[in-house]
């Protein structure tokens, strides 16, 4: 039986950077562009209209992941990206799963209202996956500063993140941008 776990998600990117004409850091914070759930349960349907979720039951056969794409040209040209953190807000004092976040694939492309399970880009390495604790009752920072400075430097193609629960039995729903 899967856990009944809430989260919620803030879909914001903080990048701190340094510009080549300033000493002191900037903080630019980056909202979500697009972001969309793919279930295994509706491999051919569009789940824009749910909330995003992350799910693994290896006994249902069930999964779910999470795409969230950040536009990153608000980061001016000259930038060094210092740091680079996802918040996510947990609204639950008992988590105990994981979350994966990975690098999409650069194809396909996808689009709020098209992706499905059966035909989202999947997560990709390098950089590596990066596994976190979730956490408990309130904001938690994740560290994603190696994937944006690749976006940004050009070395990958910004496709987005993958969000997904490595722990059986687990699920987490989370709020959309809309």
């Amino acid at each position: 039986m899967v856990n009944n776990r809430i989260t919620k998600i803030v879909t914001l990117i903080v990048i701190i950077v340094s510009l080549a004409t300033k000493v002191v850091g900037d903080d630019i914070n980056i909202i979500t562009t697009k972001d969309c759930q793919a279930i295994t349960w509706q491999p051919d349907q569009n789940q824009n209209s749910n909330p995003l979720m992350v799910m693994y039951n290896s006994a249902e056969s069930f999964y779910a992941v999470s795409l969230v794409y950040f536009n990153l040209s608000a980061i001016p040209a000259s930038a060094t990206i210092n740091s680079a953190y996802l918040l996510l807000n947990t609204s639950t004092e008992d988590w105990d799963a994981n979350i994966r976040i990975g690098r999409l694939a650069s194809s396909p492309t996808w689009s709020e209202t098209g992706v499905t399970y059966n035909n989202m880009p999947y997560g990709e390495t390098p950089p590596a996956f990066i596994y976190y604790s979730v956490v408990d009752n309130g904001y938690g920072a994740y560290d994603v500063e190696e994937f944006v400075q690749a976006w940004y430097s050009g070395t990958y193609f910004n496709n987005g993140f993958q969000l997904f629960t490595n722990s059986d039995g687990t699920f987490a729903i989370f709020h959309a941008r809309e």
